[in-house]
């Protein structure tokens, strides 16, 4: 089981409820109190945790964000052509 601090990693926040944070590592969802993270988090962003800290990946939230995007249109037939 992942924990914070052990090792630099990319995570994506998966939900936001009430003062917890679901965090998706490597496949793994790890709970993470919501005032250790960045102010402003939300849903989707993807961030990096290096040493117990967190800090929002803006790039790759947004290529992220796109992929999915693609991804969801692909799925429901909204493909542009």
């Amino acid at each position: 089981m992942y924990q914070i601090g052990d090792e630099s990693m990319i995570g994506i926040i998966d939900r936001i409820e009430e003062n917890i944070a679901m965090i998706e590592i490597d496949g793994e969802m790890v709970p993470t109190e919501i005032h250790k993270l960045p102010k402003g988090v939300k849903e989707g962003d993807v961030l990096e945790e290096k040493n117990g800290k967190f800090k929002i990946l803006p790039k790759k939230t947004k290529e992220r964000k796109k992929y999915m995007d693609n991804l969801f249109k692909e799925l429901s037939g909204q493909r542009d052509k």
